[in-house]
């Protein structure tokens, strides 16, 4: 609606309006009407803000492109300096702790008592514990990923292929210069500090269980994998069901990764369901009597929930498997067929560094995937072929950081 109730006077803008700033016709003139909806779709997506870029610190680059067949190697991934990305969290913190406060505001005028907070740890640290983050900047969308190469100070690199709508950003270094040579008069009123902010979509996540999927089973069959296999994974799923539902340990861990999702949660959404989760949690932490009837039927709610998600969805579980988000090698170091897995290096966790080091190749797939080609086997590289991979280059082109490809 562009106006009515609930809607006051100073808030009515027209449709005509609101495409006019998600898209402004002064700067994408070449866009399609088809092109122009799905780019203008894109601004209304759920994101959280997350601070304002300051001038000047944001550069266009080239992607990386294979030399045979011109597939683009960091199709939707930037780069983010240490100092860029930790901005991007303290100013992600204040706004949801700003919202908390609101919300337990409101709670409390409207006579409620429900005291929610986020209590992830992580929350009370001024440098970001994660590496990566997905989301849009101005008319750029996709991932940034950390890189230590770029230096002191608020540096972000977006790549061509990030680049969906044309909008005037202070933060956007070349940005005059393009308008200049299209011959398009850029006037103060032009800017929006909104252009210029972090929306986050997501950070990047934990490694998660590996687990089946509908797509991921058509695709393996297809690939030749036996149905001894598939079968094999339905039973280990029935066994892990049992043992949640016996098991108090089992399920205080699997009720603990749970509660770590939950937290995350946008406050107002699914309210139910956080509630149920939240309580189950407690519950289990202080190891109550499975014979207490409440207890007994969130357990029975909770396995029945998983038995529906591997029926319906085909969700088994997969032994000794984690699913990892990959991300493009900007450094070039790696070759054409191979990987790099880099968890347990940051922790210093001797124990997950071996186990994947043991490991000589990993599979990586599209999502969603397809076709029988979405899925492709990866020859893993340790730390020490990229060292000595890495001194080579530093050795032959005088510098580790390629100007010419970033």
């Amino acid at each position: 609606a562009e106006a009515g109730i609930g809607i006051e006077k100073e808030e009515e803008f027209t449709s005509d309006e609101v495409r006019e700033w998600c898209a402004p016709f002064k700067f994408n003139y070449d866009l399609s009407i088809s092109k122009e909806q799905k780019r203008i779709k894109l601004s209304f997506s759920k994101t959280t803000p997350s601070g304002v870029l300051p001038p000047n610190c944001l550069e266009l680059v080239p992607d990386i492109v294979c030399s045979e067949g011109g597939m683009v190697m960091t199709d939707g991934c930037g780069l983010i300096s240490r100092d860029g990305i930790d901005f991007v969290w303290c100013s992600y913190k204040k706004y949801i702790q700003a919202r908390e406060s609101e919300y337990v505001q409101w709670n409390e005028k409207s006579g409620g008592d429900c005291q929610e907070s986020s209590d992830d740890e992580s929350l009370e640290d001024d440098v970001c514990p994660y590496t990566s983050f997905q989301g849009r900047i101005g008319g750029f969308k996709g991932m940034w990923v950390l890189d230590e190469r770029l230096g002191d100070g608020i540096k972000v690199l977006c790549r061509y292929s990030q680049r969906k709508v044309n909008l005037p950003m202070r933060s956007f270094l070349s940005f005059s210069d393009e308008c200049e040579k299209m011959g398009i008069h850029l006037k103060e009123s032009d800017f929006d500090d909104l252009y210029d902010t972090v929306d986050v979509c997501s950070w990047d996540k934990r490694p998660k269980e590996g687990r089946l999927s509908l797509r991921t089973i058509q695709i393996l069959e297809y690939r030749g994998v036996s149905i001894d296999f598939f079968k094999k994974c339905a039973d280990d799923g029935t066994k892990w069901l049992s043992r949640l539902h016996e098991d108090s340990n089992a399920l205080l861990e699997h009720v603990s990764k749970r509660h770590i999702a939950m937290i995350s949660r946008d406050l107002r959404n699914n309210l139910n369901d956080v509630f149920d989760d939240d309580l189950l949690f407690r519950m289990a932490c202080v190891k109550m009597e499975k014979s207490e009837p409440v207890y007994a039927q969130k357990i029975l709610q909770l396995v029945r929930k998983e038995a529906d998600a591997m029926r319906k969805k085909g969700r088994y579980p997969l032994k000794k498997c984690k699913q990892l988000r990959l991300i493009p090698d900007h450094t070039q170091l790696l070759e054409e067929g191979e990987a790099f897995i880099a968890v347990g290096y940051a922790s210093g966790k001797s124990s997950i560094i071996k186990d994947i080091e043991k490991s000589d190749y990993a599979l990586a797939m599209r999502s969603p995937a397809y076709f029988g080609g979405d899925l492709v086997k990866l020859k893993l590289v340790n730390r020490k072929t990229l060292r000595l991979r890495a001194a080579h280059q530093v050795k032959v082109n005088g510098s580790f950081f390629f100007k010419q490809n970033l």
